[in-house]
């Protein structure tokens, strides 16, 4: 396993050298073996330890260990701040985020986020109010992006080919009867 190589290298001094009792990890300048070394690793940060890596001298050093990670948990964190972490992929990665909440500590990530989903539970409505989507139970999400996200791109591109296709059409019709007119400005459709 990865982490057993990780453990070996650390003992003997190797790739990831031990300081204190933990492990030094160096990401600026990580090598594509240490970045395949490090994605079997799991990051749980805490709300106290997020607040630090948030600052502008390590924010960048925590979202590219945060990549090179296979899952980053954040618990008792702030809702500034997990609308901070929203933010950070967001601005750095250029990807898509999806946040998804179940209560009002929710609400500014699931606002920041690209896509906001919203699950009802006890904790009350105010994450399903300020979502994109909603539903009642987790188990849900597998069935809103494989199915209905795939359903929604196929509308979407079926759509645009038709837009594409009406514009050039109707623009064309009106090129050539431009020359049967004389270029009058009269029109071929009545309206």
């Amino acid at each position: 396993m990865k982490f057993d190589q990780y453990r070996k290298d650390s003992a003997s001094g190797g790739k990831g050298q031990r300081q204190n009792g933990h492990a030094a990890v160096t990401t600026a300048d990580a090598s594509p073996q240490e970045r395949e070394l490090f994605e079997g690793f799991g990051l749980l940060v805490t709300g106290q330890a997020l607040a630090y890596a948030l600052n502008e001298k390590l924010k960048m050093k925590f979202l590219e260990l945060g990549t090179m990670c296979k899952a980053v948990v954040c618990c008792r964190v702030t809702p500034l701040q997990k609308a901070q972490v929203v933010e950070l992929v967001m601005q750095n990665e250029k990807k898509i985020t999806l946040a998804i909440g179940d209560g009002a500590n929710d609400v500014s990530m699931i606002q920041k986020a690209h896509i906001g989903v919203g699950i009802s539970g006890q904790e009350g409505r105010q994450a399903v109010l300020a979502s994109d989507y909603s539903f009642g139970q987790f188990r849900f999400l597998e069935r809103l992006l494989l199915v209905h996200g795939r359903w929604s791109y196929l509308r979407i591109s079926k759509f645009l080919r038709y837009f594409f296709y009406k514009n050039f059409a109707f623009t064309l019709c009106h090129f050539w009867f431009g020359f049967f007119s004389g270029f009058s400005a009269q029109t071929l459709y009545d309206p």
